[in-house]
């Protein structure tokens, strides 16, 4: 679904997506038929995975996020995320049907329910749960000391494949 939204970048006739993926449980151990020791080997596992997706989110390495509601929240209070309406103006009209709410029942215009777009209806995507949340990160000035130029053209090309997302699931 996503190499559908992007072009040739290195003149070899091919498009390549990354795709970097965590798996993070905390329901782990509540009526689970594990031995304790299968327990704490997946409580661990799932522990360093959320770790790792926060610390992935504050380096800015990874630039467009499929993630459940609590992965996003988690990360979202810390600004890691950009506003979609800024990335897509065109959203505006329509936000209150596809971006993220919190608990309290207040929009967040950071992220967008997938499934509610129609890139989300796409094979591979559509398979994944209702309250998956699609999200991009901000510029990350981390990734900017270690080389500026290729940080800024690497975020400018996820950010249109992230536009070109949004785009497919535009109401007339």
């Amino acid at each position: 679904a996503f190499s559908d939204l992007l072009t040739d970048q290195t003149g070899d006739g091919r498009v390549s997506v990354n795709l970097v993926s965590y798996w993070v449980n905390d329901d782990i151990g509540e009526d689970m038929d594990f031995s304790e020791t299968d327990v704490n080997y997946t409580l661990n596992y799932s522990m360093n995975n959320k770790k790792a997706y926060v610390d992935e989110v504050k380096s800015g390495n990874v630039s467009i996020f499929l993630v459940s509601p609590e992965l996003f929240h988690m990360v979202d209070d810390e600004a890691g995320f950009m506003r979609v309406v800024d990335i897509f103006p065109e959203l505006e009209e329509y936000q209150e049907d596809v971006c993220v709410y919190d608990e309290d029942g207040k929009i967040n215009r950071f992220g967008v329910v997938l499934s509610k777009t129609a890139f989300g209806q796409r094979a591979g995507l559509s398979s994944l749960p209702g309250d998956t949340v699609l999200c991009i990160r901000k510029k990350s000035a981390m990734t900017g000391w270690f080389g500026a130029a290729k940080a800024e053209s690497k975020h400018a090309l996820a950010t249109d494949v992230f536009k070109n997302a949004l785009a497919l699931g535009k109401k007339p």
